[in-house]
């Protein structure tokens, strides 16, 4: 078992400054259509018919900050961070669970539920944090999932 100690120190080289700099990255599709200025039943009926490309998870979806900007037409926006911008987010960076929720503005449940279910891939514990590279983040921002269930 290794000390204490040392799982901090790893922790500290590999989460140097916490969260203070962490910016939200993804959006649920009621706060997408605030910033659309439409009802949210209009922003379901585009992701389910595929207009707006967005990883699905059950019932929720999660829009990725430069997709909604991209819809909009706009390069910046008060309210939404773009995931592609490197100034807001860092591929080469390792993320904590405790990372991801800010990054997603979700609860640790559901970022546990897309681990657990492999939609999020997640790399070995050190220590007892789980974290995943900025680069598999990425990718399941930026791709667009099979639904979860199929009818038998």
């Amino acid at each position: 078992m290794t000390p204490d100690f040392q799982v901090a120190a790893v922790r500290r080289l590999l989460w140097p400054d916490k969260d203070a700099h962490l910016k939200r990255i993804a959006y649920s599709a009621s706060e997408a259509a605030d910033v659309f200025g439409v009802p949210v039943r209009k922003v379901w009926a585009l992701l389910d018919a595929g207009q707006i490309r967005a990883p699905r998870t059950g019932r929720r979806y999660f829009l990725p900050g430069g997709t909604i900007l991209d819809v909009l037409g706009v390069k910046e926006h008060p309210d939404i961070n773009d995931h592609r911008d490197p100034a807001v987010f860092e591929v080469g960076r390792v993320y904590t669970r405790a990372n991801r929720t800010v990054l997603f503005g979700t609860s640790n449940r559901v970022i546990r539920g897309l681990a657990e279910s492999g939609r999020l891939e997640e790399s070995e514990a050190i220590g007892s944090a789980r974290y995943a590279t900025g680069a598999d983040v990425l990718r399941f921002l930026d791709r667009v999932d099979e639904p979860l269930r199929k009818s038998a």
